[in-house]
């Protein structure tokens, strides 16, 4: 990350913090993160904005483990 962090979507620098867009604290995809304020951070989780999860990718992990542990 660069020296200088601010919000991906109001571009705040304070009161930072890392969304994990897998929706589970980065258990499924630990890399699919990005830096939010706090406001824009509990507003996305409050609308369930689409555009800051990966949802299918969630799903197509979760498929692929279920599957080799069904092997």
């Amino acid at each position: 990350m660069s020296d200088k962090k601010k919000c991906a979507i109001c571009g705040s620098t304070k009161d930072l913090v890392i969304h994990h867009m897998d929706g589970l604290h980065g258990l499924i995809l630990p890399d699919a993160t990005i830096i939010l304020c706090r406001s824009c951070h509990a507003r996305i989780h409050g609308k369930r904005d689409k555009r800051f999860f990966k949802w299918d990718e969630v799903e197509k992990k979760l498929r692929r483990i279920m599957d080799d542990f069904n092997r």
